[in-house]
């Protein structure tokens, strides 16, 4: 870090970081908690867009973003459509082509997703006190979600997975998984095989990241909705 910055790295340069990245880490909670409670203020890709920009600018200049966009949402005066509530889960690795995830948010109120995960890996606030790397570490390790590339049996990711349905009152399960991405297909057994455990209706489907065509994508997903909102 020494060579990149190209000076010495203090715990206080640490601590400041940690605190911009709780920051934004925050404000990104208070997007999803939009998404969750009030999905139709805030469209699938449009919610994509705006954190998908924080690996693109400094995070100062993201929580500046966030924290001018998050009331302008809050105060869309947009109704609420008959759709159904889904989890997407299988963007974990490489991330669905943004035409996919508008397509999917046509049809459904996305309420919760693993998109860009790792701005969100953290779920709680890293203490400023103390050794900042032992917290950084220890967030890492005890204050984290699931993750198909994480192999630690204190966090049963099909589980997990139910937990975010039901925190998020999702209706059913959209999940994905990158062609040749091999822990995307295994982790479809295993999220499958509970979600029939638990009665969650649930699509699947696969994506490439070069895509361009999704009629039929669209076609088989409207079927499903179809099917549970006439069920």
């Amino acid at each position: 870090m020494k060579k990149i910055v190209g000076r010495e790295v203090t715990e206080d340069d640490l601590r400041k970081s940690i605190q911009v990245f709780n920051e934004n880490r925050t404000l990104i909670r208070e997007l999803y908690e939009i998404k969750k409670q009030e999905p139709w203020k805030v469209t699938a890709d449009e919610a994509y867009v705006l954190v998908a920009i924080a690996c693109l600018i400094p995070r100062e200049e993201h929580n500046k973003l966030l924290s001018t966009v998050l009331p302008m949402i809050g105060e869309r005066q947009t109704k609420q459509q008959d759709r159904i509530r889904v989890v997407y889960e299988g963007g974990f690795c490489e991330q669905p082509p943004l035409d996919m995830i508008r397509i999917v948010g046509r049809s459904c109120y996305v309420v919760d997703d693993d998109f860009f995960i790792g701005l969100r890996w953290l779920i709680e606030d890293v203490s400023g006190d103390g050794d900042p790397l032992y917290n950084l570490a220890e967030a890492y390790m005890e204050k984290s979600t699931y993750s198909p590339v994480q192999h630690d049996n204190r966090k049963p990711k099909e589980q997990m997975l139910i937990d975010r349905v039901k925190n998020s009152n999702a209706e059913a399960v959209t999940i994905t998984a990158a062609k040749m991405c091999e822990p995307g297909p295994e982790d479809q057994v295993g999220h499958s095989r509970k979600l029939d455990d638990e009665g969650i209706p649930y699509f699947v489907s696969e994506f490439e990241e070069n895509m361009s065509s999704f009629d039929h994508l669209s076609i088989q997903l409207e079927t499903f909705v179809e099917n549970l909102l006439f069920d």
